[in-house]
């Protein structure tokens, strides 16, 4: 679907090349934000495909309980033949439009050692486009896709008597690639969204880089600038950056204790969504 993971694993295997050995890619945190916040290992087992426990610092889930996971498909040949289809005709291709539907749904409980809470998810996405299908053994089938939006939510509710409101945390993203400038241009799906609880709100945004780290701390720049992590903002400051490559989650240290919870939360659902993270 998107065609900057297949850059980021040509560039893998390029590093590992290089390296002779195999090495775990991480994004370059800029050194000012690194000074001030604590560095998370996140323990996943597979992104998006496991229901294995997430745990990170002080924090632990539960198992993740999948719910309902649904994928519906429409086909609709075109009514209206044009020219292009009296040609694709005659070598015996057919078109046609198709919309597929896709949701998910999980839920899991997250702790630390002063708090916990019940975390119900969602993913939506929806992707239109065109098919060809040809009974040939050199092209059987071919997608052509033009439109994708995707949004992903989750509820954060508190385990306790003294806190009960919940935070809420929305994402959405979309490309539509008729409206491409460049031929070439680049497949992203640009996420953004919000956690937010009452007046306080926390931003979330996708942040392109080119620079990687490997585990042993050498950087590299790989072709194109990539959508590789998530950046979290309180108003103009950075209070955390998500990095689900290297598996890892910066938090500032002197956020507080309510905020950090729910970040974590945010990152452990993040990570165990299914219909996204099938592609890392």
């Amino acid at each position: 679907m998107i065609c900057y993971k297949k850059l980021l694993f040509t560039s893998f295997v390029s590093i590992c090349l290089t390296s002779c050995t195999i090495v775990k890619l991480q994004i370059a945190v800029p050194e000012k934000f690194k000074d001030l916040a604590d560095s998370l290992p996140i323990k996943v087992a597979s992104l998006g495909q496991t229901k294995k426990p997430v745990s990170f610092g002080t924090f632990t889930t539960s198992r993740i309980k999948r719910g309902w996971n649904f994928k519906t498909s429409r086909y609709n040949s075109n009514s209206f033949v044009t020219t292009e289809d009296r040609i694709l005709r005659t070598f015996n291709i057919q078109r046609s439009d198709f919309l597929t539907t896709q949701k998910h749904r999980f839920q899991f409980i997250i702790r630390d050692a002063q708090r916990a809470a019940s975390v119900y998810a969602m993913e939506h996405e929806v992707r239109e486009g065109t098919q060809l299908l040809r009974n040939s053994r050199w092209l059987s089938e071919l997608n052509q896709e033009k439109n994708i939006q995707y949004s992903f939510s989750a509820v954060i509710l508190p385990q306790s008597e003294t806190q009960q409101e919940p935070w809420i945390f929305s994402m959405y993203s979309g490309f539509d690639w008729t409206q491409r400038k460049k031929l070439f241009e680049l497949n992203e799906l640009k996420e953004e969204g919000m956690l937010t609880k009452g007046r306080d709100t926390i931003f979330i945004k996708t942040i392109k880089t080119d620079k990687i780290n490997t585990d042993k701390g050498t950087q590299h720049s790989i072709p194109f600038a990539l959508p590789l992590a998530y950046e979290m903002r309180i108003d103009d400051s950075v209070c955390a950056i998500i990095d689900p490559m290297g598996r890892i989650l910066w938090l500032y240290r002197e956020l507080d204790d309510e905020r950090k919870f729910a970040i974590a939360a945010v990152t452990s659902a993040l990570l165990t969504r299914r219909i996204q993270n099938k592609l890392g």
